[in-house]
C-alpha cells in the first residue's frame, strides 16, 4: 500500500520517482546486487537521474557493476557514484565490505535497497558458511550486511531501508525445523513437478513487467514516507 493512490500495476519507476523526488535529491544511497539487465541497474539508473549526493552501488562481479557506473556516468556526468565489491553469500566478504562502509567519510547513509538475491538454483547448493544458497544470498546475508553498516544509517536524519523480497512464501512457510533442506522426503525442486505449460505460464506472467514496472515496489517501500521503514 502507498500513499499515492494513482499508482498501480503499470506504474513507472521514473513516476514514483518524481513523486518522491525530495527524499531522492542530494541523499546517499546504496543499493545491493547491481548487474546490466537487473533489476538493480534499473533502480540505479531511475535514482541517479534525480541527483543523489552519492549513489553506492555494490556487487559480485566488479566488471559487471563497473559496466552499470559507466552508463550512469555517461548519462548523469554529474552524479557521484562508488563500487562496493563483496560476495553476499560470504559472511566474511560481507564483514570486510561492512568495514569498508563504516570507513567511508561520509557520515551517515540516507537509503539501502536490498535487492541481492537468486532464484531457482537448480540442485541443492551451500554457501561458504553451509548453509543453503537461496537462503544464504536473500535472508541472511542481508540481514548481516544491513544490521553489520546500521551505525551509518542511525546516523541518517530520515533514513529507509527496503528488501526486496519472493512471493515464495506463498508456496511453503519457511520450514524452520530444516531450513538446510536435509529431509530428503521433501521434495525441494519447485518447477520440476509442473506440467510444462503451467511453467512457462508462470514465466510468461511475470515476464510482462519491465525493468521500470519491476522497480516501482522497491522505490516506493524506499522512498513513500507513509510506509514504515524496512517494510
Amino acid at each position: 500500500m502507498t500513499s499515492k493512490a494513482e499508482f498501480g500495476a503499470q506504474t513507472e519507476a521514473r513516476e514514483v520517482i518524481e513523486a518522491f523526488v525530495e527524499f531522492v535529491r542530494d541523499k546517499i544511497i546504496l543499493v545491493t546486487g547491481v548487474g546490466p539487465n537487473g533489476l538493480g541497474a534499473a533502480i540505479g539508473h531511475e535514482l541517479a537521474a534525480q541527483a543523489p549526493a552519492l549513489l553506492i552501488l555494490t556487487g559480485r562481479d566488479s566488471a559487471k557493476v563497473e559496466a552499470i557506473i559507466t552508463e550512469l556516468a555517461t548519462a548523469f556526468p554529474s552524479v557521484k557514484t562508488r563500487v562496493l565489491i563483496f560476495d553476499i553469500s560470504s559472511f566474511a566478504s560481507i564483514n570486510t565490505a561492512a568495514s569498508q562502509v563504516l570507513a567511508y567519510p561520509e557520515s551517515s547513509i540516507d537509503i539501502i535497497i536490498n535487492n541481492a538475491g537468486v532464484m531457482n538454483i537448480p540442485t541443492r547448493t551451500f554457501s561458504t558458511d553451509g548453509f543453503e544458497m537461496h537462503l544464504s544470498v536473500n535472508y541472511l546475508g542481508a540481514f548481516l550486511f544491513t544490521n553489520s553498516i546500521m551505525p551509518k544509517v542511525f546516523a541518517s536524519k530520515a533514513a529507509s531501508i527496503a528488501n526486496i523480497a519472493s512471493n515464495g512464501y506463498e508456496l511453503s512457510p519457511f520450514r524452520f525445523n530444516d531450513y538446510n533442506f536435509e529431509n530428503p522426503t521433501i521434495k525441494t525442486e519447485l518447477w520440476r513437478p509442473m506440467p510444462v505449460e503451467v511453467r512457462e505460464s508462470i514465466f510468461e506472467m511475470f515476464s510482462m513487467k519491465s525493468q521500470s514496472q519491476g522497480a516501482v515496489t522497491p522505490l516506493i517501500t524506499a522512498l513513500d514516507p507513509k510506509l514504515p521503514s524496512g517494510a
